[in-house]
Protein backbone atom coordinates (compact mmCIF):
# COMPACT_ATOMS: atom_id res chain seq x y z
CA UNK A 1 0.00 0.00 0.00
CA UNK A 2 2.89 2.40 1.49
CA UNK A 3 4.96 1.85 -2.45
CA UNK A 4 1.49 1.80 -4.22
CA UNK A 5 0.91 5.43 -2.92
CA UNK A 6 4.69 6.63 -3.03
CA UNK A 7 4.49 5.72 -7.32
CA UNK A 8 1.33 7.28 -7.43
CA UNK A 9 2.97 10.77 -5.48
CA UNK A 10 5.83 10.68 -8.20
CA UNK A 11 3.48 10.06 -10.88
CA UNK A 12 1.33 13.45 -9.99
CA UNK A 13 4.36 14.80 -9.26
CA UNK A 14 6.11 14.13 -12.36
CA UNK A 15 8.59 11.78 -11.55
CA UNK A 16 7.34 9.32 -13.85
CA UNK A 17 10.70 6.55 -13.83
CA UNK A 18 9.82 6.67 -10.42
CA UNK A 19 6.20 6.27 -10.78
CA UNK A 20 6.67 3.47 -13.21
CA UNK A 21 9.74 1.46 -10.71
CA UNK A 22 7.25 1.43 -7.62
CA UNK A 23 4.43 0.01 -9.59
CA UNK A 24 6.58 -2.31 -11.13
CA UNK A 25 7.50 -3.63 -8.15
CA UNK A 26 3.87 -4.46 -6.90
CA UNK A 27 2.25 -5.40 -9.92
CA UNK A 28 0.76 -8.05 -10.75
CA UNK A 29 0.28 -9.73 -14.49
CA UNK A 30 -2.02 -7.60 -16.46
CA UNK A 31 -3.61 -6.40 -12.92
CA UNK A 32 -4.24 -2.50 -12.76
CA UNK A 33 -1.00 -1.72 -11.16
CA UNK A 34 0.70 -3.01 -14.14
CA UNK A 35 -1.80 -0.48 -16.42
CA UNK A 36 -0.39 2.40 -14.21
CA UNK A 37 2.81 1.33 -14.81
CA UNK A 38 2.64 1.50 -18.64
CA UNK A 39 0.57 4.71 -18.00
CA UNK A 40 3.75 6.10 -16.29
CA UNK A 41 5.89 4.72 -19.29
CA UNK A 42 3.80 6.55 -21.43
CA UNK A 43 4.33 9.59 -19.83
CA UNK A 44 7.73 9.22 -19.61
CA UNK A 45 8.21 8.84 -23.30
CA UNK A 46 9.04 5.27 -22.54
CA UNK A 47 6.99 3.70 -25.07
CA UNK A 48 9.21 0.64 -26.78
CA UNK A 49 9.00 -0.08 -22.53
CA UNK A 50 5.04 0.41 -22.48
CA UNK A 51 4.47 -1.82 -25.75
CA UNK A 52 6.29 -4.36 -23.90
CA UNK A 53 4.28 -4.53 -20.97
CA UNK A 54 0.99 -4.54 -23.48
CA UNK A 55 2.52 -7.13 -25.90
CA UNK A 56 2.68 -9.32 -22.65
CA UNK A 57 -1.17 -8.28 -21.76
CA UNK A 58 -2.59 -11.96 -20.46
CA UNK A 59 -6.60 -12.37 -20.31
CA UNK A 60 -5.75 -15.51 -18.44
CA UNK A 61 -3.77 -14.27 -15.60
CA UNK A 62 -5.94 -14.06 -12.16
CA UNK A 63 -5.55 -10.16 -11.78
CA UNK A 64 -6.40 -9.20 -15.62
CA UNK A 65 -7.67 -5.82 -15.72
CA UNK A 66 -9.53 -6.06 -18.91
CA UNK A 67 -8.31 -5.38 -22.84
CA UNK A 68 -10.50 -2.05 -23.69
CA UNK A 69 -7.35 -0.45 -20.98
CA UNK A 70 -4.51 -1.87 -22.77
CA UNK A 71 -6.45 -0.76 -26.27
CA UNK A 72 -6.39 2.45 -24.50
CA UNK A 73 -2.93 2.79 -23.72
CA UNK A 74 -1.69 1.10 -27.33
CA UNK A 75 -4.25 3.94 -29.01
CA UNK A 76 -2.23 6.33 -26.91
CA UNK A 77 1.43 4.92 -28.20
CA UNK A 78 0.21 5.02 -31.91
CA UNK A 79 0.26 1.09 -32.10
CA UNK A 80 -3.18 1.54 -33.73
CA UNK A 81 -3.84 -2.25 -35.20
CA UNK A 82 -2.91 -3.58 -31.68
CA UNK A 83 -5.27 -1.23 -29.86
CA UNK A 84 -8.32 -2.42 -32.64
CA UNK A 85 -7.28 -6.08 -31.85
CA UNK A 86 -7.56 -5.00 -27.98
CA UNK A 87 -11.15 -3.45 -28.75
CA UNK A 88 -12.56 -5.69 -30.65
CA UNK A 89 -11.83 -8.51 -27.54
CA UNK A 90 -14.10 -7.40 -25.58
CA UNK A 91 -16.61 -4.60 -27.69
CA UNK A 92 -19.21 -6.89 -27.54
CA UNK A 93 -19.08 -7.92 -23.86
CA UNK A 94 -19.16 -4.62 -21.65
CA UNK A 95 -21.37 -1.28 -21.48
CA UNK A 96 -18.71 0.76 -23.98
CA UNK A 97 -18.72 4.57 -22.46
CA UNK A 98 -18.85 7.51 -25.52
CA UNK A 99 -15.07 7.73 -24.21
CA UNK A 100 -14.15 4.53 -25.54
CA UNK A 101 -16.15 4.46 -28.44
CA UNK A 102 -14.60 7.81 -29.74
CA UNK A 103 -11.19 6.26 -28.62
CA UNK A 104 -11.85 3.07 -30.93
CA UNK A 105 -13.16 5.13 -33.80
CA UNK A 106 -10.39 7.14 -34.04
CA UNK A 107 -8.68 3.70 -34.02
CA UNK A 108 -10.67 2.79 -36.68
CA UNK A 109 -10.59 6.17 -38.75
CA UNK A 110 -6.80 6.21 -38.56
CA UNK A 111 -7.10 2.20 -39.64
CA UNK A 112 -8.80 3.52 -43.17
CA UNK A 113 -11.41 1.33 -41.76
CA UNK A 114 -13.95 4.29 -42.87
CA UNK A 115 -17.35 1.93 -42.65
CA UNK A 116 -16.28 -0.36 -39.79
CA UNK A 117 -15.78 3.42 -37.74
CA UNK A 118 -19.51 4.61 -39.30
CA UNK A 119 -21.15 1.49 -38.37
CA UNK A 120 -19.12 1.43 -34.29
CA UNK A 121 -20.70 5.07 -34.25
CA UNK A 122 -24.16 4.21 -35.37
CA UNK A 123 -24.51 0.95 -33.18
CA UNK A 124 -23.48 3.87 -30.27
CA UNK A 125 -26.10 6.45 -31.55
CA UNK A 126 -28.77 3.73 -31.59
CA UNK A 127 -27.89 2.62 -28.52
CA UNK A 128 -27.65 6.30 -27.35
CA UNK A 129 -31.63 6.82 -28.74
CA UNK A 130 -32.93 4.11 -26.86
CA UNK A 131 -31.39 4.52 -23.71
CA UNK A 132 -32.47 8.11 -23.94
CA UNK A 133 -36.27 6.55 -24.47
CA UNK A 134 -36.02 3.70 -21.57
CA UNK A 135 -34.93 6.77 -19.23
CA UNK A 136 -37.97 9.24 -20.01
CA UNK A 137 -40.44 6.01 -19.58
CA UNK A 138 -38.79 4.97 -16.01
CA UNK A 139 -40.97 5.93 -13.05
CA UNK A 140 -40.36 8.16 -10.75
CA UNK A 141 -40.55 7.67 -7.03
CA UNK A 142 -38.86 8.91 -3.50
CA UNK A 143 -35.19 7.36 -5.12
CA UNK A 144 -35.62 9.24 -8.05
CA UNK A 145 -37.55 12.23 -8.48
CA UNK A 146 -38.40 14.45 -11.92
CA UNK A 147 -35.21 16.31 -11.34
CA UNK A 148 -33.05 13.36 -11.08
CA UNK A 149 -34.54 11.79 -14.51
CA UNK A 150 -34.08 15.13 -16.13
CA UNK A 151 -30.79 15.21 -15.75
CA UNK A 152 -29.98 12.51 -16.59
CA UNK A 153 -31.57 13.26 -19.97
CA UNK A 154 -29.93 16.11 -20.25
CA UNK A 155 -26.55 14.34 -20.09
CA UNK A 156 -27.70 11.39 -22.30
CA UNK A 157 -28.54 14.35 -24.79
CA UNK A 158 -24.97 15.75 -24.88
CA UNK A 159 -23.63 12.18 -24.99
CA UNK A 160 -25.86 11.90 -28.32
CA UNK A 161 -24.96 15.02 -29.16
CA UNK A 162 -21.23 14.15 -29.55
CA UNK A 163 -21.72 10.70 -30.80
CA UNK A 164 -23.81 12.45 -33.67
CA UNK A 165 -20.61 14.67 -34.45
CA UNK A 166 -17.49 12.79 -33.93
CA UNK A 167 -17.28 11.48 -37.04
CA UNK A 168 -16.81 14.95 -38.68
CA UNK A 169 -14.77 15.66 -35.97
CA UNK A 170 -12.25 12.73 -36.85
CA UNK A 171 -12.53 14.01 -40.68
CA UNK A 172 -11.50 17.76 -39.05
CA UNK A 173 -8.61 15.93 -37.44
CA UNK A 174 -9.74 15.12 -33.90
CA UNK A 175 -7.96 12.80 -31.36
CA UNK A 176 -10.13 12.17 -28.49
CA UNK A 177 -7.88 12.62 -25.42
CA UNK A 178 -6.53 10.16 -23.37
CA UNK A 179 -8.33 10.04 -20.00
CA UNK A 180 -7.16 8.00 -17.08
CA UNK A 181 -7.45 8.02 -13.73
CA UNK A 182 -4.85 7.17 -10.93
CA UNK A 183 -6.31 5.80 -7.30
CA UNK A 184 -4.40 5.72 -4.58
Amino acid sequence: EAIHNLAVADYHTGRFRQAAEGFHSIAKDSDCISWYEVIAHIQNEETAVAKLILDRWNSESNHYLGALEAADAYAEIGCLQEAREMFEKEWEDYFVSPYVISRYAYVLFHLQELETCRQVIDQAIAGKLIEIEEERQELCDEHWSETDKAERIEELEVELSGLQQLFSKLLAGFRPAFEFELHH
